[in-house]
């Protein structure tokens, strides 16, 4: 799944990269008594039906209402990125947006089937690796660090730091994460 994050403010709801930058937001309208103005919680749940949907909490009519929350767009594209084997499956980061997709491939002497496909953990992935039975991904994201300045206030800057995590390769689900850091 795409790392995104909602957030709500009087009628409208904000779809939030892991960055703090809004991509989408929208008004809600209640199906019955107009504009939603006090938006006070927002929830993911089933819809039953294998999807999501998204529930919000309205004080100013005291209702909880269920939502279809458009997802965002997917371009994916051929052009690898990263790639690993552990003898039997091959595994190819692509570049994609919002973030890289990892496929799983099963190889023969003749051919190769895809098993799955899943996120990669970061936006740009730059290297792919097994050890210990599990996938390792390395991601060079850009990411934003406030630091407190003397004084008071704070100093925010954006900085390209290269994050290796540690994922099951069979799905993707994320282990681990550790952050390499050098002094400048």
């Amino acid at each position: 799944s795409t790392p995104m994050y909602f957030v709500a403010k009087g009628n409208d709801v904000y779809r939030v990269d892991e960055t703090g930058v809004v991509k989408d937001s929208w008004a809600v309208n209640a199906p019955s008594s107009g504009t939603l103005n006090s938006i006070v919680g927002l929830a993911f749940g089933s819809d039953g039906a294998g999807g999501q949907q998204l529930y919000l909490a309205d004080s100013g009519t005291d209702k909880v209402y269920a939502a279809k929350v458009p997802l965002p767009a997917i371009s994916i594209t051929n052009e690898p990125r990263a790639m690993t084997t552990d003898g039997s499956s091959l595994w190819i980061a692509v570049d994609a947006d919002p973030v890289d997709k990892i496929i799983k491939m099963t190889v023969s002497t003749s051919t190769a089937t895809t098993e799955t496909s899943f996120d990669s953990p970061g936006g740009e992935t730059d290297g792919l690796a097994i050890h210990n039975g599990k996938l390792w991904v390395l991601t060079n994201d850009t990411q934003t660090i406030e630091m407190p300045m003397p004084g008071g206030g704070i100093s925010t800057m954006q900085i390209t730091l290269p994050m290796l995590f540690s994922v099951d390769k069979s799905d993707g689900t994320e282990l681990s994460e550790s952050l390499f850091m050098r002094d400048i």
